[in-house]
């Protein structure tokens, strides 16, 4: 737990500076933990959306508890059919969500949509890396038990004419194999470990931290 959220503090300062008086967008926000650091550590207001039921509601309850329904709010819904308005945010989060995004392609044009010119977006993902043996076996591994399509990591690289120029990649991959090691031996280890650790280990996975920022095109893209 805590190694999860010292990755949200340290992705947060990829996101430039985050005032009170902006918004941001948690696309595949899961029980909302981010989306609530984010808020209370830098007094901004965030909205997190989730296909998930059951997420949103804990992540509803999770806001009223530490009281900060007022500034955060979460909804039910697919992160590639946005129901809101175009330039309707300051920054865009997402960790651990591309995955399951079929065609990247199809999430770079529409979310460069939802952010302001100048705003960033930072992305944190699961990416295999072919070059690494057994990466193929892994990738298979891990969408079979977490419902995903993990993506290589030049398909993360924003289309020419999308929106979104990329201003920063940070590797965090030996972090996410201690996490993975230390996930084995917890008690409430879930079975995933057994091969998401030495994929990480290897290098057959990666995770990594993009960060793009929204250009301004003739129109929106």
């Amino acid at each position: 737990h805590e190694q999860e959220n010292q990755l949200t503090l340290s992705g947060m300062k990829h996101l430039g500076r985050i005032r009170t008086s902006m918004t941001g967008l948690d696309a595949g926000c899961g029980r909302g933990g981010s989306s609530l650091m984010i808020a209370s550590k830098t007094g901004c207001r965030m909205t997190g959306i989730n296909l998930s039921p059951y997420q949103v509601r804990t992540a509803r309850r999770m806001a009223a508890d530490r009281r900060l329904s007022a500034r955060v709010k979460f909804l039910q819904g697919n992160m590639l059919r946005f129901p809101f308005p175009e330039g309707g945010f300051d920054f865009i989060w997402a960790c651990e969500s591309t995955e399951h995004v079929p065609r990247l392609e199809d999430w770079f044009r529409r979310s460069s949509r939802l952010c302001v010119k100048g705003g960033r977006m930072v992305v944190i993902a699961w990416v295999k890396d072919p070059t690494r043996p057994g990466a193929r076996r892994a990738a298979r591994l891990t969408d079979s038990a977490y419902v995903t399509q993990v993506h290589e990591d030049a398909e993360y690289e924003p289309p020419r004419d999308c929106g979104w120029r990329r201003v920063g990649r940070v590797d965090f991959t030996a972090a996410a194999a201690r996490y993975w090691r230390l996930r084995s031996r917890s008690a409430h280890a879930t079975g995933t470990e057994r091969f998401m650790t030495p994929a990480f280990a290897s290098g057959a996975m990666r995770y990594v931290l993009y960060t793009n920022e929204r250009r301004m095109l003739g129109s929106w893209s």
